[in-house]
């Protein structure tokens, strides 16, 4: 039975429960009341509780969902865009959440929230409400989403899912079949919403009579990947999808009567090449689908095709010259790759252009031309046979094509080879035990592991190895993953300047003196050195970092450490070591670059102080195939006496060799010693009549 005093649609505020349905229709009011009455006993009985507070807010919402999404705009229902823009429909879902909203302060409903850690706020640039919580990353790994996004992590719903529950039209919750849109950005906001990505743009297609027929928009979507897709024209709208037939190439009216004409990948391309007075064309849906395309208005011209920097990019410049050639009459073609992209970057003309700072657009395009004319036209391969297709057939390819040859190297072709006359050259580490162990030093092409327990001075030994190697005049990229920059630089600056470590702590502006001095001079000495520093540490960017690192002349790598680097979209463990040393392998042999990586030993070595092996390893047991060298600090050992006369004592590094590929391992039960200084986070050479000096008690000049 109801409560006393009760009575359905009484008015906007129940008597009973106190609920405000204010801005509720009329009729659904009256449902409102009617689900009130059916559950007033549980209702009165949980009235104190939570269970209350639930039931009355799905019951307002509920109410006011239904009240938004059939309220008519100009006789249409809402629209995804509607939708995101209404501020109400956001307080509403976040309320069906179980959040508590204060004005635009929100307690968050995904995270036990006491401080109201959320708010709501309209986006800048656009007319979309956004909850931003900033206590959690409650949308898929983001703390910040629009009202589809709250609807899809409350429910656990997909896009079209959380569409449907919000009421907005049925045909957008689909998206493709055949439906009809407004326009490709119409199409590419929907496409952006239901990725929880970025509308990035739209490119369109013309053929020869300049009608669009076909339209590319691209989405970049919140795990960082680009999605493309395509539409055409059809009846009033537009429908995703290709037209029928060949596409035409991409601004195919601009060629004109061109004798020459430029082919890149990919439409910004082509607007990069366009900015600098190039006349330049590409086809459609990326690097593998040249062959749907009607290559035909370049036949008979002058084509430099302008590869990316990389193998996907090689591979399009074959298969679009490939077909150039087999037209009538055939293109005159040439495979231009842009000088000082680093390989396998996948840098391009826009990069290229980015590059040449200083120079105007006729002397860049102008250098292109020029390098251009100075390349042999590309020849095709032999004719496959009859069977391959008359020269006007624009087929990719790829099993038609006769074979390049086999896969492998004669004697002759490995003596013409660059690096078989010019070797690798070992880079000293500025230790001469340890180079002579290692066969001259650290090698181009090659990783390093320098690995041990926590605490035994891995960072600071790589640090010095840093300042000795510069030191000799070669170029050292330290990326610095474990700490601050600043931290690795103070030490690095302890070492050449030969001051405590805590003058750093404490402010080198409260110096002053001889310690001053010294500051002065090791500052003088480090900025001649050629060092640079980064803390990137996504396995991308430091791809990218060292590949400009190389490009400058750079041939030093060192990395602290590797448990540091991230990989997109998976958590560190045994497979993404695994994956991180394959890939910086490749790094090394791609780039002509020393590599040294600094690991940390496992939990059971560094627990029990037995004697290090490369099994000892943590993570991944790939690290010790990939090296070339395994660099092993074994123990620190303090000396049995005092040593240089009343200075602060040094302690004694021992290094095992556990891996060298070029050299030679130590032998069991034998080791080689390095002096470190803590204080001054100092390593040095171990003189050879330290031994004696210990025992004596005497000091040892170094």
């Amino acid at each position: 039975m109801p409560p006393p005093g009760w009575r359905p649609g009484q008015g906007r505020k129940s008597r009973n429960t106190g609920h405000d349905t204010t801005g509720v229709a009329p009729r659904l009011r009256r449902r409102f009341h009617l689900f009130i009455l059916r559950h007033a006993q549980p209702v009165e009985q949980a009235r104190r509780g939570r269970k209350a507070v639930a039931i009355l807010s799905r019951l307002r919402v509920a109410a006011e969902r239904a009240l938004l999404a059939r309220r008519r705009r100009g006789g249409r229902r809402m629209t995804l865009d509607m939708v995101k823009a209404s501020r109400d429909s956001l307080i509403v879902e976040l309320t069906a959440a179980g959040a508590r909203v204060t004005g635009s302060a929100v307690r968050c409903p995904f995270h036990k929230d006491r401080n109201a850690s959320g708010s709501v706020y309209q986006d800048n640039g656009s007319s979309t409400w956004l909850y931003r919580c900033h206590g959690c990353e409650w949308s898929n790994g983001r703390n910040a989403g629009d009202v589809v996004a709250v609807v899809m992590a409350r429910d656990g719903l997909t896009f079209p899912q959380a569409l449907e529950r919000l009421g907005v039209d049925g045909q957008s919750a689909t998206g493709n079949g055949g439906k009809l849109w407004e326009g490709p950005e119409r199409f590419g906001e929907w496409l952006a919403g239901k990725e929880n990505g970025r509308f990035a743009g739209s490119w369109f297609y013309q053929d020869r009579d300049g009608r669009t027929v076909l339209a590319v928009i691209r989405v970049d979507g919140a795990d960082g990947k680009k999605a493309y897709r395509p539409l055409h024209p059809a009846g009033d709208g537009w429908k995703v999808g290709d037209p029928p037939g060949k596409l035409p190439l991409y601004r195919l009216r601009d060629i004109g009567d061109a004798g020459r004409v430029v082919v890149v990948e990919g439409e910004r391309c082509v607007d990069a090449a366009r900015s600098i007075g190039l006349t330049a064309t590409t086809s459609a849906h990326g690097a593998k689908s040249a062959h749907k395309s009607d290559w035909t208005p370049l036949a008979g011209r002058g084509v430099v095709i302008l590869p990316d920097a990389d193998e996907t990019g090689a591979r399009y410049a074959r298969d679009v010259a490939a077909i150039l050639t087999r037209l009538t009459p055939p293109a005159t073609v040439r495979i231009l790759p842009l000088p000082g992209l680093a390989p396998g970057s996948g840098d391009d003309i826009a990069d290229y252009i980015e590059q040449a700072d200083g120079k105007t657009c006729e002397e860049i395009a102008g250098g292109i031309w020029e390098l251009a004319d100075a390349l042999a036209p590309w020849t095709p391969p032999p004719d496959p046979g009859p069977d391959a297709g008359d020269s006007t057939d624009n087929a990719p390819p790829t099993d038609s094509m006769p074979d390049p040859g086999p896969p492998w190297y004669s004697i002759g072709d490995v003596f013409k080879l660059g690096d078989y006359a010019r070797g690798m050259p070992a880079i000293s580490t500025g230790y001469g035990t340890l180079d002579a162990l290692l066969g001259g030093g650290i090698r181009p092409q090659t990783v390093t592991i320098m690995a041990g327990r926590t605490g035994s001075a891995k960072s600071t030994l790589a640090l010095n190895m840093t300042r000795h190697i510069a030191t000799a005049g070669e170029s050292v990229l330290f990326l610095k993953l474990e700490e601050r920059i600043i931290e690795a630089v103070w030490r690095m600056h302890a070492a050449a300047a030969d001051v405590p470590m805590r003058v750093f702590l404490g402010g080198v502006a409260n110096t002053n003196g001889e310690t001053r001095t010294k500051l002065t001079d090791g500052w003088r000495f480090l900025t001649d050195l050629p060092l640079r520093f980064s803390d990137v540490r996504p396995l991308d960017g430091i791809d990218r970092v060292v590949r400009q690192h190389a490009q400058a002349g750079g041939r030093v790598v060192f990395i602290d450490q590797l448990s540091h680097i991230t990989v997109e979209g998976a958590d560190f463990g045994y497979a993404t070591a695994s994956l991180i040393s394959n890939r910086l392998r490749r790094l090394a042999v791609e780039t002509n670059t020393a590599i040294v990586v600094v690991v940390q030993v496992n939990r059971e070595a560094s627990k029990h102080k037995v004697e290090l092996t490369c099994n000892d390893l943590r993570d991944s047991g790939q690290l010790e195939n990939d090296a070339a060298a395994v660099i092993l600090i074994n123990k620190i050992r303090e000396p049995d006496g005092p040593v240089y006369g009343g200075t602060p004592t040094p302690l004694y590094l021992q290094l095992l060799i556990g891996k060298a590929r070029y050299g030679r391992q130590t032998p069991a039960g034998s080791y080689l010693e390095l002096l470190w200084w803590p204080r001054t986070c100092r390593i040095d050479p171990k003189p050879e009549n330290a031994d004696d000096a210990e025992r004596r008690g005497e000091g040892v000049p170094l």
